[in-house]
């Protein structure tokens, strides 16, 4: 765990996140079922200002199937996508596809850009923030923070340290120290609107001011604050949902495979598009 901790310190000296958005490229008519609940669940970013991708994935992990389920994921930076369901084994794949302007007619081709590696769990699914880095080589690195519901209830926020030194809070009425690479736990309770959140740095035997944030809160919200200090400021990078349910998760309920051919003059079928 340390390890991880290490590889994140330089990564999440980062300012809030913005808003960036998602949508799916496969829809379909029917009301479906589910037959099982998903693998995983998945949110993504990009880090240090990695720009945005229009990503592809297969719900079932057989992007490369005849007619399998695809759907687009546009991942930005500093804010969290919307969350996507999984079906499939580790590891989690994410695609671009790039169309042969040679041959129009033919099919877009699926380049396989990020491979994310999780655990899975005999408990339930599994649910994590993918943290996503461009290379200087052009690659995309991922990293995975744990995001289950167990680790941070409905109304919670975990407040988690990169910092190389011990950081100080006030966050509403709790005061805290956090040492590098620990976390906390914070319930402020539903009564409290708006959470504010003071952090300081000790400098020479004394405290000085390194962080002034409020966040709005509810018991429909939860999230984590990652933490890391870049010279006498505290860095907050605010991974925070609301809560939604699940048909509205995308990729939930989907089928490994889909129809690609639908009746274009029914205004009530909606064409799915195979990648």
């Amino acid at each position: 765990m340390m390890n991880f901790f290490l590889n994140f310190r330089i990564l999440l000296a980062l300012p809030p996140l913005l808003l960036s958005g998602q949508f799916a490229c496969n829809l379909f008519a029917q009301t479906i079922v589910p037959t099982s609940e998903p693998t995983a669940y998945f949110n993504a970013v990009f880090f240090d200002s990695g720009g945005s991708e229009n990503f592809v994935y297969a719900p079932w992990g057989n992007a490369q199937e005849t007619n399998s389920t695809i759907f687009k994921i546009r991942v930005g930076s500093y804010r969290m996508s919307k969350k996507f369901s999984y079906y499939g084994n580790s590891p989690l794949k994410l695609y671009i596809s790039k169309q042969d302007l040679a041959d129009l007619d033919a099919p877009p081709k699926l380049i396989s850009v990020v491979e994310h590696a999780f655990k899975t769990s005999n408990s339930g699914t599994v649910e994590e923030v993918l943290l996503l880095k461009k290379t200087k080589d052009g690659t995309i690195q991922s990293f995975g923070l744990p995001f289950g519901k167990f680790k941070i209830p409905q109304g919670n926020f975990l407040f988690q340290s990169f910092a190389k030194e011990m950081t100080y809070f006030k966050v509403g009425e709790n005061k805290f120290s956090l040492p590098g690479g620990k976390s906390k736990l914070v319930q402020p309770g539903s009564n409290v609107k708006d959470l504010s959140i003071n952090g300081y740095l000790k400098r020479k035997g004394k405290f000085k001011d390194a962080l002034i944030q409020n966040i709005s809160n509810s018991k429909t919200k939860r999230g984590i604050l990652a933490l890391n200090v870049s010279g006498n400021m505290i860095k907050p990078l605010s991974l925070i949902e609301k809560i939604i349910k699940e048909e509205s998760v995308l990729g939930y309920g989907s089928n490994r495979t889909t129809n690609p051919l639908q009746r274009s003059d029914d205004q009530n079928a909606t064409k799915a598009t195979r990648f």
